[in-house]
């Protein structure tokens, strides 16, 4: 039946008159060697189509093998069908959600206590920010998007220092 249904499909799609196809990427690359040279036919409708889906479903196995050999250096391969997507996506990305409470473990203070009215206004703010605000804010004083699932992980901590001076407002210079 599946066969039936997908062959009436893709022979309603095909706009081509050889054995080409396009490509993930949307260009137009021949099925089969030298598959711009075969005419397409209603009597080798069924190999064209059978040569196409085989090309779709096969034309990134290079990259997933890359992406496997690479995902295999870090987690043995077993384990990774233990994990389910949105896990393996926290362990390599790290979470999607920035909280005050994992931000306030990866602060290092210099001249300045946790304690001070400043830094207790600092946090009291990113309470107030959306997600997407604190995200931004991570962005900005660590140049990531995502915080590990581990603080440990966190090999640099972004630096709260107290400086003695009031801020400063530049106008920009005109020409």
């Amino acid at each position: 039946m599946c066969n039936v249904f997908c062959l009436s499909v893709c022979l309603q799609m095909i706009p081509l008159d050889s054995f080409m196809a396009h490509s993930a990427d949307g260009k137009l690359v021949p099925v089969v060697p030298g598959g711009h040279n075969i005419s397409l036919t209603f009597s080798n409708k069924s190999d064209y189509v059978e040569r196409t889906l085989d090309y779709r479903l096969h034309e990134m196995d290079r990259q997933v093998a890359a992406v496997r050999e690479g995902m295999s250096s870090i987690i043995p391969v077993p384990l990774l069908s233990l994990l389910t997507a949105r896990q393996l996506e926290q362990l390599v990305c790290g979470l999607p959600e920035v909280s005050v409470e994992m931000l306030k473990k990866v602060v290092r203070y210099r001249d300045i206590t946790d304690s001070h009215q400043l830094i207790g206004w600092l946090w009291q703010s990113l309470e107030e920010f959306a997600n997407e605000e604190r995200v931004l804010f991570l962005r900005f004083v660590s140049g990531r998007s995502r915080l590990p699932s581990n603080p440990a992980d966190i090999t640099q901590k972004f630096q709260i220092i107290k400086v003695d001076r009031p801020p400063i407002v530049s106008e920009p210079i005109r020409l």
